[in-house]
């Protein structure tokens, strides 16, 4: 079993064949490097607690901040996050 800081080192392991498991996140899986790697079998959503993510604001008078809140909380955006596996949740 190999243990790793982050889902990034993983994935020379998984391209190089040198194990024959790994559970990583759908984001990483439809990346370029590693869409010819292997087969892929997403995990029943009931046999874990989703994992949430949230962005945090720590100066809400910066319009820039404001604008990149506006920006990924936008049909585009959140049809980017949906094509790479993430799924929105809160409120615009």
């Amino acid at each position: 079993m190999i243990y790793s800081e982050s889902v990034a080192q993983i994935v020379p392991f998984i391209r190089s064949g040198n194990i024959d498991l790994s559970i990583i996140p759908k984001s990483f899986v439809l990346q370029d490097a590693l869409k010819d790697s292997g087969k892929y079998i997403p995990i029943n959503p009931s046999w874990y607690q989703p994992v949430t993510q949230y962005v945090a604001v720590l100066q809400d008078n910066n319009p820039v901040t404001i604008s990149f809140i506006e920006f990924l909380t936008s049909n585009h955006a959140l049809n980017i996050l949906n094509n790479y596996g993430y799924q929105y949740t809160g409120d615009r």
